[in-house]
């Protein structure tokens, strides 16, 4: 019986630390991201998906840093990017973004921070000023001209 007992506080105790644990891991992207201006570094995941007027691209990012920081954080996490059409921009491509870090809000009747977070976004940026830090390797340059002339 009282072993039975140990074991069972044991296991609460660990359930106890884990969330504990995650609960600190959480804070700290929620804490240095709202709101606000930012300049963030990440990798493009997939294909931006490109409409006649914007393009959405999902950034996962490994650091970012406020205007007046010196210094980059490392903070994880991903984004979704409502950008211009140019640049043309791929898979794999290392950008840096400014712009204004904002939570999804819902519209209408579709709750769309919980779709987002099917996929592990809880930000979204509109409209931000891109830059590149480096090209995916798999793009050559005569395969980013095809898919400029393409998309159009």
């Amino acid at each position: 019986m009282k072993k039975n007992v140990l074991t069972v506080l044991l296991l609460l105790f660990c359930l106890l630390l884990l969330s504990i644990r995650l609960w600190q891991t959480r804070d700290p992207l929620e804490a240095a991201l709202m709101p606000g201006f930012f300049i963030v570094r990440g990798v493009i995941l997939e294909e931006p998906q490109r409409s006649p007027t914007f393009q959405k691209i999902i950034l996962s990012f490994e650091s970012l840093k406020k205007p007046e920081e010196e210094a980059f954080r490392n903070v994880k996490g991903r984004l979704l990017l409502r950008a211009d059409l140019f640049p043309v921009v791929h898979r794999g491509d290392v950008l840096e973004v400014n712009g204004t870090v904002e939570k999804p809000e819902p519209f209408l009747d579709f709750d769309y921070p919980s779709y987002l977070s099917q996929f592990d976004i809880f930000l979204v940026m509109r409209d931000p000023q891109v830059s590149f830090r480096s090209i995916a390797s798999s793009q050559s340059f005569f395969d980013r001209l095809r898919t400029l002339f393409s998309d159009k």
